[in-house]
């Protein structure tokens, strides 16, 4: 048979003998029978056959596959030439030798292969992971494959960046034993970073994950220096417990502070039902000194022993009954604002917190924390809530009087329409009892039940109610006796009557209004409201005072408030959008009014201050307010507030805000106060841009001042984020510490990994 008939007959057989060549096989007996229970299929431009023993000889487009196939297992074989020893399930190949499977490619020149047990060794080849949006590849001499999905791999280079001739891979790392394991892990020993052929890192033990599942495995590091802390660095360690539990470890090292450890666990059990718990702790070696003191506030910690315990966790049992808990214990005062930046600093757990369960940790500044846990039983009318708070004292200087725990409170609160009237009962009740282990504490119960009645919607709307408070005390005094002196009697009871007039007339309006072309109509809703409340006043200097209700003010006085609201139409109707609304409001005290002068200077002022609440929002991507408070005795502006949010295209974000307040002290609405002014500014304004596709900008500003106390937080972020590696700098300069940290990221290897939460839309009420 000449080459050219071979030829001839190989296109032949290149068509059919996928179908027929096993059939072929099968009625030529066992000498050439396949081994393996899933039979491969060759197809090619010329291809030999032998009978005894069974063996194929393919050349010219090369391709061994077979359609049904275990996980994990090779699918398809190609080169320019192959051998194939079907009696014994043997491949050699060379030339553009390609193996498939289902989670990974090789690329090699050459290669010995065997199908029963898969495994085999490829020359100059490249193992290709499939990750989704990239790919990471695995270079190296020689391949040896040692299973399904395993491999060692000798003197290799690892990237997943694309490779462009002529150009210089941005990063590689390279190892001298890469074995690719069967759990989805890559393990290097040792391994080197180069940053653009040059060593940048060496480590002599390396993991990554291999697959796209989440698989346990060192996270990018985090290097920082600080004036206060020196060189750091921390290696978060991924843990993958299950599918929806994890952990990450943190250890680390800070030069003038020491070593540092952290783990942070989390747990989905459902879309209603998850948590996060973690644990900072320093053994702190830096003791401060009268000139190297934190917030110069006099205070030097001697504190060694550092840690942040912290927690959240939402769940639901089912039946309408949540559970919320929040765990927040810190080692000393300072702690938080030391250690405000990094993965494991305030600022990033609260962004967290915020974002995964709708609420977040108290500010940094605070120095009793507190912790609590809420069960919530409801109903369509009513609800009942118990929980328990406990208050940890972080000062340095402890106060004589413990912080007051709550052990425990429960409230029972509902409304109940009255037949088919419009009257309704309204009912809030409370138990608590307040421990001190030095000082006063309580059992107190409180009882408020209303009528309340609605005017029918029409001209005029509103309600009018009348209620009855009775407030029960059994008073405990708890340690030293100097300390929780009472000489009143334990049993203290208050009754309040309170009485409520809500009216309020809304009116509407539509206007011709072109905005632009698909903006042709502006709604306006006007709804002046008065609101008249009456307490009369009761003897209550017998009565402990540790929270707002032991003490309850008489009132007697009128409030206006003028809504305006207004909103743009489509000239179809069916599109509405906020375009701002504009709001004032103002209390007149009758009481106040008729007081009675005790002085020459002394004068009457019933009147509150004048609140302005305006809001402006002439682009869907624009929002601008501006809140006020002007005094009507000569103090003038009292209070005011400037926010603005602009968000631009291409995840370009920019916000401002500007608060001063002359009384922090004073809760709107103001009315006068013989207190001294004591006044408070800050300014915070935030950028989020992208200077180019693969370089963002945030710069923070936070600037603060109260009296003679000035308090300046800068942050600047500079994140480069090319298609396979990213790097983030950032520098933080506050009063007492300017700090850098730089933050690496290489794409399928060291991100970050955490799991997705829910949003929580169902009913939501808070004891504490």
């Amino acid at each position: 048979m000449t080459a050219r008939n071979d030829q001839q007959k190989g296109k032949q057989y290149r068509s059919a003998l996928g179908l027929g060549f096993f059939c072929l096989v099968a009625f030529a007996g066992n000498a050439i029978a396949a081994p393996t229970e899933k039979p491969w299929e060759i197809t090619a431009d010329r291809i030999t056959r032998f009978k005894n023993p069974a063996i194929v000889i393919a050349e010219g487009n090369v391709v061994l596959h077979r359609s049904k196939t275990a996980p994990g297992s090779l699918t398809v074989i190609k080169a320019d030439w192959m051998r194939y020893d079907v009696s014994v399930g043997r491949v050699k190949a060379r030339g553009n030798l390609s193996l498939t499977s289902p989670t990974e490619q090789v690329l090699a020149n050459s290669a010995r292969l065997d199908l029963n047990d898969q495994t085999g060794t490829l020359n100059d080849g490249t193992l290709i992971l499939n990750h989704g949006e990239y790919k990471i590849r695995i270079a190296g001499k020689q391949l040896n494959k040692t299973g399904e999905d395993t491999y060692e791999i000798k003197d290799s280079r690892i990237t997943s960046c694309p490779s462009i001739p002529g150009k210089t891979l941005p990063w590689v790392v390279k190892s001298k034993d890469v074995r690719v394991r069967k759990n989805g892990m890559a393990v290097l020993k040792p391994a080197i970073l180069m940053i653009r052929e040059k060593p940048a890192l060496y480590t002599p033990y390396l993991t990554f994950p291999a697959k796209t599942k989440r698989e346990s495995g060192f996270l990018t590091p985090e290097l920082s220096s600080g004036t206060r802390d020196g060189f750091g660095i921390v290696a978060p360690y991924f843990i993958n417990i299950s599918p929806n539990i994890d952990a990450t470890l943190y250890p680390g090292y800070l030069a003038e502070r020491g070593i540092v450890a952290g783990s942070e666990f989390r747990y989905v059990a459902s879309d209603r039902s998850r948590g996060t718990f973690a644990l900072n702790y320093l053994h702190d070696k830096k003791k401060e000194t009268a000139d190297d003191e934190f917030n110069d506030d006099g205070i030097l910690r001697e504190e060694k022993n550092r840690y942040w315990l912290r927690g959240k966790a939402d769940h639901d049992f089912g039946k309408l009954i949540t559970g919320k808990l929040d765990l927040d214990f810190v080692s000393d005062q300072d702690y938080l604002q030391e250690f405000r930046k990094g993965m494991s600093g305030f600022d990033f757990n609260d962004h967290q917190a915020q974002k995964n369960f709708h609420r977040g940790y108290q500010e940094e500044t605070i120095s009793q924390r507190k912790s609590t846990i809420q069960v919530t039983k409801s109903w369509s009318s009513m609800n009942i809530l118990g929980g328990l708070a406990v208050l940890q004292d972080a000062q340095e200087i402890h106060s004589a009087i413990t912080p007051v725990q709550t052990l425990p409170r429960i409230q029972f609160n509902g409304r109940q329409q009255l037949g088919h009237s419009r009257a309704s009962a309204v009912w809030n009740s409370e138990y608590l009892y307040y421990y001190r282990q030095q000082g006063l504490g309580y059992h107190r119960a409180d009882i408020f039940p209303k009528l309340v009645w609605s005017i029918p919607r029409g001209y005029l709307e509103g309600t009018v109610s009348g209620g009855l408070r009775e407030t029960m005390y059994m008073i405990e005094t708890h340690g030293d006796p100097a300390l929780s002196a009472w000489t009143f009697s334990h049993q203290q009871n208050r009754t309040v009557q309170d009485y409520e007039i809500n009216l309020a007339s809304p009116w509407m309006r539509d206007f011709a209004f072109h905005l632009s072309d698909n903006i042709t109509a502006l709604n306006h809703t006007m709804r002046p409201q008065v609101l008249y409340a009456y307490t009369p006043e009761v003897d209550q200097d017998t009565l402990p005072y540790i929270d707002g209700i032991d003490r309850i003010n008489a009132r007697n006085q009128i409030t206006y408030i003028w809504s305006n609201y207004f909103k743009v139409t489509d000239e179809e109707g069916s599109h509405h959008r906020s375009l701002g609304q504009f709001n004032l409001q103002q209390t007149y005290n009758l009481r106040e009014a008729n007081r009675n002068l005790t002085s020459l200077g002394d004068e009457n002022r019933p009147y509150s201050d004048i609140l302005l609440e305006t809001e402006l929002s002439p682009w869907a991507n624009l929002n601008l307010s501006y809140d006020s408070a002007w005094s009507m005795y000569d103090q003038g502006n009292t209070y005011h507030q400037i926010l603005a949010n602009y968000n631009f295209a291409d995840q370009n974000h920019l916000s401002a805000s500007y608060t001063f307040q002359k009384n922090p002290a004073q809760r709107k609405p103001f009315f006068y106060s013989a207190t001294t002014p004591d006044s408070q500014r800050k300014l915070t304004a935030a950028l989020d841009t992208k200077l180019t596709d693969t370089i963002s900008l945030r710069g923070i500003i936070d600037q603060r001042r109260q009296s003679n106390n000035n308090h300046l937080d800068q942050t600047l972020e500079l994140t480069y984020q090319p298609s396979c590696w990213g790097a983030t700098l950032l520098w933080n300069n506050t009063d007492n510490d300017q700090r850098m940290a730089l933050m690496f990221s290489l794409t399928g290897i060291g991100n970050f990994v955490g799991l997705g939460f829910a949003d929580d839309n169902g009913m939501n009420y808070d004891l504490f």
